[in-house]
């Protein structure tokens, strides 16, 4: 450990801090705090150490102690006082990161210093962390034994308690109030706190020399238009070395987040949580280290975000009352929001689908029915170019923005976490076409067509009708020109959706959208399915083969034996039909359903 420290100095030029080793510290040692209740000031409070649990984690002890002073007699522990560090004669000892829920004294927990300094040694992801969840703060709760909390003959009633980490405020400003049960199903799960707030003014944010210990520090997740930024307490400063909170942000190991000053407007005590109500500052720095001891940064650093832009054009449809007849008026409305967010590659897709919804309820949108026509624009990078994908959808209901906003975070998820090379996100670019009144929901009710004799080579009109909700029926033409290598006897016309054709794809050739290389991945992409198209297909029922996934249709009979045997030992299967003729169309609906019809084909 002394080595560490050693290194720790030789990094930057500093002022020597004394530490106090954990073998050092006894219960009934007393010492002070140090954090912010209020604006920028760094305020004590006094601490009485009551036991130290060896080994409660591997190679992790953890101190426990009784708080007092300033406001927590009222409180209990605080929300945003992570990090706060603790002296003894002096002599730092950690951070405060620990406490009970519904606790009825102000008892913590404390990380002590010397892992917290092991933080800058790390430089590479702890071993097998890149594959947990991100709801890791749960591997942190650890029982406490009943003998650590007996000091002074006052004896706890429970012989286990359950610690957990000090949870983190997330302050929010610039959201739609609707938007924060969204933000609590999203951050909470995470150790964060989401509470609203505001951006700290020019004269309430402070410089990078006001990050000293005890005072508040920032990490910035969404800036712009809307803002969300977590802020604890900073534990030490060794020059520009920032070490902070005493247990982990969001556990990602390496990272790249903004860091920033922090201003404390107030404390709110509360049964459940008491927590700082504070703004987060300028961006000083960047946090480059998200460990189990805590976060480290480095000020004069700064991160590369993600640019957001979406622009909502909103027509709001009514029909006026109080006339024998109602006219249909609108009004339009066009909002344009910018935002940047993190690099994170599970944290990303999920802020981008959050900002999406908040964006659409920011618009002005109320409720009730409602159409959105989609069309997103992705630029990313992999390892050898810079390309752009383009999605375009219609979804029509009640709960259009959820879903859409899901379907964003699901695109964003499995492009940032595919299973073939990293993709850096570059740019998000989203344009939307919100029609409120409308519902674009429709039923395919009929198939005909011009003649049911065909010859190879004919042109063969497909008429098909479809029904709008609470909408007349509507006609749909289109010409088909037969293959003239079309075999003699029956072939089946099909209209259909595309959730339903997709279905049937994957019934008969379950590989259909298996994907073996980046390449073929992206490929899938950008051949997705809209839900405002329709399918026409001729299909022949002929039998073929599919296996590891590439369908060989029309086989002869000689060759399906062969193949049969493979499909016995479960390596394929065979196909019933062939589709030889598809074409996608258009719609301004979105449709559901299938129709077909039989022809029967004849050479002259």
């Amino acid at each position: 450990m002394k080595f560490l420290l050693f290194l720790f100095y030789l990094s930057v030029p500093v002022l020597a801090t004394e530490y106090m080793p954990t073998h050092e510290i006894q219960a009934g040692m007393k010492g002070i705090g140090k954090t912010v209740f209020q604006g920028t000031q760094v305020d004590s409070f006094e601490v009485e150490i009551l036991g130290v649990m060896r080994n409660v984690r591997p190679r992790g002890d953890i101190i426990i102690a009784r708080l007092s002073g300033g406001p927590l007699e009222k409180t209990g522990i605080i929300a945003g006082m992570s990090g706060s560090p603790v002296y003894i004669h002096g002599k730092l000892i950690g951070a405060l990161a620990f406490a009970w829920p519904f606790s009825k004294e102000p008892i913590a927990g404390i990380t002590p210093i010397s892992e917290m300094l092991q933080i800058v040694q790390w430089v590479s992801r702890l071993e097998g962390e890149e594959d947990q969840e991100m709801g890791m703060v749960e591997d942190l709760k650890f029982e406490v034994s009943e003998d650590i909390l007996s000091h002074n003959d006052v004896r706890y009633p429970h012989a286990t308690f359950e610690m957990t980490p000090i949870q983190t405020p997330l302050v929010l400003s610039g959201f739609d109030e609707r938007s924060l049960k969204d933000a609590r199903k999203l951050f909470e799960p995470l150790g964060l706190l989401p509470v609203q707030g505001g951006i700290a003014g020019e004269e309430n944010s402070p410089d990078a020399d006001a990050l000293v210990p005890g005072s508040a520090v920032g990490v910035q997740l969404i800036s712009g238009d809307a803002r969300a930024g977590a802020l604890g307490t900073v534990t030490e400063r060794k020059g520009k070395q920032i070490l902070a909170f005493g247990h982990p942000f969001l556990w990602t190991g390496e990272v790249d987040f903004p860091m920033t000053t922090g201003y404390i407007h107030s404390i709110l005590p509360s049964q459940v949580i008491s927590f700082k109500m504070g703004s987060p500052g300028k961006v000083v720095g960047r946090l480059i280290q998200d460990r189990r001891a805590g976060i480290f940064g480095k000020i004069g650093e700064y991160s590369k975000m993600i640019p957001v832009d979406i622009t909502i054009h909103r027509t709001d449809h009514s029909k006026s009352k109080g006339s024998k007849s109602s006219k249909l008026q609108s009004s339009n409305l066009e909002s344009k929001f910018h935002y940047e967010i993190i690099h994170e590659k599970r944290l990303t897709s999920r802020i981008a689908g959050f900002l999406t919804l908040h964006s659409v309820l920011a618009s002005g949108f109320a409720s009730g029915e409602m159409a959105m026509k989609m069309d997103l624009s992705l630029t990313l990078h992999s390892s050898s170019e810079e390309f752009t994908l383009r999605r375009s959808d219609l979804l029509s209901g009640e709960n259009s923005p959820s879903l859409f906003a899901r379907e964003v975070t699901s695109i964003l998820a499995a492009l940032l976490n595919n299973p073939y090379e990293p993709l850096e996100l570059e740019k998000i670019q989203l344009k939307v076409d919100l029609l409120e009144g409308e519902n674009l929901n429709g039923t395919i009710e009929a198939l005909y067509v011009d003649k049911r004799r065909v010859e190879p080579g004919d042109s063969l009109q497909v008429t098909f009708f479809y029904r709008p909700h609470r909408g007349e029926r509507i006609r749909k033409s289109i010409t088909l020109k037969l293959p003239e290598d079309l075999p003699e006897g029956k072939v089946e016309v099909r209209v259909l959706d595309g959730e339903t054709l997709e279905k049937k794809e994957l019934a008969k050739n379950s590989a259909k959208f298996d994907h073996k290389n980046l390449s073929q991945f992206l490929d899938h992409f950008r051949k997705a399915r809209r839900r405002n198209e329709v399918w026409v297909q001729l299909v022949l029922s002929r039998k073929g083969f599919v296996i590891q996934g590439k369908e060989l249709p029309a086989l002869p009979s000689s060759l399906l034996s062969i193949f049969s045997t493979s499909e016995e030992a479960g390596e394929g299967e065979t196909l019933l039909e062939e589709v030889i003729l598809e074409e996608r169309i258009s719609m301004d609906y979105i449709l559901t359903g299938m129709e077909s019809q039989t022809l029967e084909v004849k050479r002259q």
